[in-house]
Order: C-alpha cells, then structure tokens, then sequence
C-alpha cells in the first residue's frame, strides 16, 4: 500500500482549536511522526510505510478538525 506524503511544516499549526481530544491526536501523532524519523532505518521498509501512514493520519485528522470548525 503506498500512501502520498502531504506533510508540510504548516501541519504543526493545531486546526483543532476548541477540540482538546483532536488536540491531544494531533501532538501525540506528531511526537510519533518525530520518533519515526529519528528511528534507524533498519526495518525493511516498514518504518518508511509506517512514517507514510503517520503523516496520513496527521492530514486527515487536521481535516476532520477544519471540517468540524465549519459545522
């Protein structure tokens, strides 16, 4: 399964003000993200999967966040 990298240095702004549990995703998903990147590469491709799957969930947590900000 291959997933785009949609990552941005914008995606440390949280989108989910006033929604502390989305918050709290958000940063705890961001602290993997960084665990992820600093971690040695030695995982047969898995780590690289695994960082794609992180940043993916990142945007689609951050969407869900500006989608519920308009309803």
């Amino acid at each position: 399964m291959h997933h785009r990298n949609t990552y941005s240095p914008a995606d440390r702004r949280p989108a989910a003000t006033g929604q502390p549990k989305t918050r709290k995703a958000l940063a705890q998903l961001q602290i993997a993200r960084e665990d992820l990147q600093n971690a040695e590469p030695n995982k047969g491709g898995h780590r690289e999967e695994a960082l794609q799957l992180v940043n993916e969930a990142i945007n689609q947590v951050q969407a869900g966040a500006s989608y519920a900000a308009g309803h």
